[in-house]
């Protein structure tokens, strides 16, 4: 039989087809006669009503009452143009069928039966149809325009991220599956048909080939093929239309989000018919564990997306997951980091797909396999009889030397014996308290037998190994630990920084801390060290001298800043700021607010808010608590570190607020609207260089607030520039429903 002989006929001249669909002869016949003359040709800005059908029109050119602007894209039927309405002042993508004269009914019909499909759906990410219409014999419609370029552009520079990739590809599934809950398969799904907008949002379009599910169309496919080969399930690349399904929509969409991954098709080919023979016969490469392109930084492709993606590359319709829908669910379920529900393609599997497609191959490995497993077996048989008979020999001769073996043994148990005795008797010893004794007895074990048992034991009878150091003519005043070497900070009364290494009691002597008391004599009244802190990196140091706060560099001792308040205490924040007040007990009729110190730039920014000492940092530097001098009574507040500049916005984070005793008792704060307030401090200062007590803090009309102990000790302990007695300090009764902080 010759090969024209072969051929399908053509149903309208009985000739034979061409091996891509079409009948040649039928094809110039059209053409010839639906040749237009000249006139039929529109130019540019002419307002003429006939449109060219024959060949492209040259741009710019005015149909249906848009302005085409320029080609955006074509394919085997359609063209599509940027235009511009004319009547709504809008640019949209305007779609005509490529060649019209030479279009066959079913063509247009198709053409039209495209339009009216995408009409019918109405997605997010489904470019929306503006109009269809007909005008000078030529059909078209108008779509939303996606000037964000394709998906194929995209990944002409290479694979996408798993996080971009797994959503891009969650839109357009959902977008397939709105199109399948409607009957619609679109049956060429490709990155080139997936378009973004100005926002970079993907949106599906090119139905070109889609199909009513639960409709008959009588349209014949001689001339149109049924997909791009690269992203043809096995069904389609087999030629069994009717199996079509929505799986078929689902392995596209498998092979675009293993294009986005890998940057490469799962199945490629150098012609149609081998693209077809490995999409039906071979398996996917895996790509769990693989790097995306060729990049060596790239990031492996994750296990749960190669699953996905190996689930929808499936060759029975049925094993890939069951709608474009659940496809979106798993990739959503990836993004929020929750488990999928796709089980990976074992090994086990792999092998039996293997076999079903090379049933001869099989058979001829299981042939081969069952003689090695009975090869095996006798093999092991004669092994295990071999090894018995050496036992046997083996025992035999083990026999003649028991003797010896057994003194042996015996002799081994008793020095086991010995050993866990003397264990014993330790840790008997060491349960009475005696752990000298215990330590002795540990000590008298030989030395190759002492195991793990030996070292905890003597780990749990190291007894007190507190290390103490003495100070030759030193008075530590202040003691902290250095954060960089781990050594202990002496801070004595000859304001010399000494270190104090813990391991070896090595004294080092460090820089003098400079006396900033003279300077701050307008404000300051007390004086001695009361407080020594080290910024996290050791750099810098905060001490507290009576009322006077100094900030200076660790190595040499320069004094950054300095600063007065009543009794100041401060805290580092971190490497270069630090924050520093006066106490609430006697900083509290000063007015004076915190302020924070930047050690780098120098700059000193007082806070907004009344901030008082004490201060206190969380252990993981992230908040801050401090005591609150506020209108309706003192609060200890917590605020974020980072918020600190927002504290005079009124802080709530955490606040606990308490009342003075001395307020409560009085009904009114005095001490805050008292017309003695403004020249407390002055008055003061005045009574300590003249020699005197200052006056007690009045907290209210006519009584003694109750600090009014406290600063009679204080009065006395300044003319000497010493701490005050503590048999002075009257801390003040405790008064129901107080918050304790």
């Amino acid at each position: 039989m010759s090969a024209a002989a072969s051929r399908p006929l053509c149903p309208v001249c009985d000739g034979p087809l061409e091996a891509d669909g079409p009948c040649l002869a039928c094809f110039f016949k059209d053409a010839v006669e639906a040749a237009p003359s000249a006139g039929d040709v529109t130019a540019p800005g002419a307002d003429i009503p006939g449109f060219a059908s024959l060949g492209r029109p040259a741009l710019p050119a005015v149909f249906a009452k848009h302005r085409l602007l320029r080609e955006i894209g074509h394919g085997g039927m359609g063209i599509v143009y940027e235009a511009e309405d004319l009547r709504l002042k809008r640019t949209v993508a305007l779609k005509l069928v490529r060649s019209a004269a030479f279009a066959r009914p079913e063509e247009l019909a198709r053409f039209r039966a495209e339009a009216e499909t995408v009409a019918r759906l109405d997605h997010p990410n489904i470019v929306p149809v503006h109009e269809i219409g007909e005008a000078d014999g030529q059909q078209f419609f108008t779509m939303k325009l996606m000037d964000g370029g394709s998906l194929a552009e995209r990944l002409l520079q290479g694979p996408l991220p798993p996080r971009e990739a797994a959503g891009l590809l969650s839109k357009v599934a959902r977008a397939v599956h709105h199109a399948h809950q409607r009957g619609v398969l679109h049956r060429d799904l490709k990155p080139g048909n997936v378009l973004f907008d100005a926002h970079g949002q993907p949106h599906l379009t090119d139905f070109g080939l889609a199909k009513l599910v639960h409709v008959e169309s009588s349209l014949t496919l001689s001339s149109a093929q049924l997909g791009t080969p690269h992203y043809m399930s096995p069904e389609q690349a087999a030629g069994r239309v009717r199996e079509i399904s929505t799986a078929s929509d689902v392995w596209a969409l498998g092979v675009i989000l293993y294009q986005s991954l890998s940057g490469r098709v799962p199945f490629a080919g150098e012609s149609h018919g081998e693209i077809f023979r490995r999409i039906q016969d071979e398996e996917p490469p895996s790509l769990a564990g693989k790097k995306a392109g060729a990049d060596r930084s790239a990031r492996p492709v994750p296990a749960d997306l190669s699953t996905l993606c190996l689930r929808c590359l499936e060759k029975e319709p049925a094993r890939r997951p069951a709608s474009a829908g659940e496809l979106a669910d798993e990739l959503d379920r990836w993004l929020r980091g929750e488990p999928i529900r796709s089980r990976p393609v074992t090994s086990l599997e792999r092998a039996v797909k293997w076999g079903r497609r090379n049933r001869k191959l099989s058979v001829l490995g299981a042939a081969l396999l069952s003689a090695l497993v009975a090869g095996s077996v006798v093999s092991t048989v004669l092994w295990r009889r071999a090894e018995a008979a050496r036992g046997l020999a083996e025992r035999n001769a083990a026999r003649a030397v028991s003797g010896a073996v057994a003194a042996r043994a015996a002799e081994h148990l008793a020095a086991d014996n010995a050993y866990f005795a003397t264990l014993a008797q330790a840790l008997a010893t060491r349960e009475r308290g005696d752990l000298g004794f215990a330590r002795q007895l540990l000590a008298g074990l030989p030395a190759g037998r002492r195991g793990i048992e030996w070292r905890l034991l003597q780990w749990l009878c190291r007894g007190d190994e507190a290390r103490r150091f003495g100070l030759a003519d030193v008075r530590p005043r202040c003691l902290a630990w250095e954060p960089v070497r781990q050594r202990v900070a002496v801070l004595g009364e000859d304001r010399v920084l000494r270190w104090l290494d813990p391991a070896d009691g090595a004294m080092e002597a460090g820089p003098t801390v400079p006396d900033r008391f003279a300077e701050h004599a307008a404000v300051a009244l007390e004086k001695g060290f009361h407080e020594l802190a080290f910024s996290p990196d050791g750099r810098h140091f905060l001490c507290g001298d009576g009322d006077v706060v100094i900030i200076a560099e660790t190595a040499s001792g320069r004094v950054l800043h300095s600063a007065a308040n009543r009794h100041m205490g401060g805290v580092w924040l971190d490497d270069r700021r630090v924050l520093y007040a006066g106490n609430t007990v006697w900083a509290a009729t000063s007015g004076e607010p915190g302020s924070l110190f930047d050690v780098l730039t120098g700059v000193v920014e007082k806070l907004p808010g009344r901030i008082y000492a004490p201060l206190a940092l969380s252990p993981d530097r992230t908040l801050l608590a401090w005591s609150r001098d506020r209108p309706d009574g003192v609060r200890v507040e917590v605020l974020p570190v980072p918020d600190l500049a927002r504290v005079a916005a009124a802080p709530r984070l955490h606040a606990r607020r308490f009342s003075r005793a001395a307020r409560l008792r009085a009904g009114q704060d005095a001490s805050r609207h008292g017309a003695g307030r403004a020249h407390r401090p002055a008055e003061e200062h005045r009574r300590v260089r003249a020699g005197r007590s200052p006056a007690p803090f009045q907290h209210g009309p006519g009584r003694a607030g109750p600090c009014a102990g406290v600063q009679s000790g204080l009065g006395r302990a300044r003319r000497g520039h010493r701490r005050p007695d503590p048999a002075h300090l009257s801390p003040p009764p405790a008064r129901a429903g107080h918050a304790d902080l």
